[in-house]
């Protein structure tokens, strides 16, 4: 059997991948940025809990809201950049910054970067809102950039996106997607990238198999495994 290739970046999702929030899965300023600026700028109280969220980029979300709320397609568009301007505001002064690094998630970002290997982002999360978690969680200095959901709606483009600004030139299949949603592992699939799941999210394990991703993991507390998964050792 062939070796498992070096990959030459590892992408990751942030939420129930790397941290989560207290009480796990809540992620309620995020939310709460999201339902007050939609309520700003369309005028509807629906939140973020009333439609498909888990795993769903912030610009899709967003577009989910207003639709169920039957604004026009039209003013979706035009009030878009409105929607998260607003939201970013209301995070800066309701922002949680009780977040919590996932088992393994450090030891296994520092033998990375000891194996000089690049990390980037590839999170549903509009950027400011991304790096806002990270440091609070002290993970940011173990990236060097990536792509966000205020930029792109699809998961695949995203990916396709962080691999274009952070390892321009290198082919997906030479890319590792860490993530811990359903969504993450048909990103991978879609845009030629490797792909491991964990199942620290809001996923059971069995509905993340159901996807054959290459590699699933529980968590990242065996960090040999990790490195075996990414064919580093």
């Amino acid at each position: 059997m062939a070796a498992t290739p070096r990959p030459s970046l590892v992408t990751w999702d942030i939420d129930g991948t790397l941290l989560r929030t207290a009480p796990p899965f809540s992620n309620q300023a995020h939310k709460n940025a999201i339902n007050e600026a939609v309520y700003a700028v369309h005028g509807t109280r629906i939140t973020v809990d009333d439609v498909p969220h888990v795993g769903n980029t912030d610009l899709s979300i967003i577009r989910h809201m207003c639709t169920a709320a039957n604004v026009p397609a039209p003013q979706i568009d035009t009030e878009m950049q409105n929607v998260l301007r607003h939201a970013e505001e209301v995070i800066k002064v309701d922002g949680d910054t009780s977040h919590f690094v996932l088992p393994g998630v450090q030891k296994v970002l520092s033998v990375l970067s000891e194996y000089r290997v690049p990390c980037a982002l590839t999170t549903g999360n509009m950027a400011y809102i991304a790096d806002l978690k990270l440091k609070s969680a002290g993970l940011r200095s173990f990236f060097v950039g990536g792509a966000f959901g205020d930029e792109r709606e699809d998961r695949a483009d995203i990916l396709k996106l962080a691999v274009q600004r952070c390892a321009p030139g290198v082919n997906m299949d030479e890319v590792v997607h860490v993530g811990d949603a359903v969504s993450d592992v048909q990103a991978a699939k879609r845009s030629g990238a490797r792909s491991i799941a964990v199942a620290t999210g809001a996923y059971e394990r069995r509905k993340l198999e159901a996807e054959k991703p290459d590699f699933i993991f529980d968590d990242l507390s065996d960090t040999q495994q990790f490195l075996k998964a990414v064919g580093l050792v």
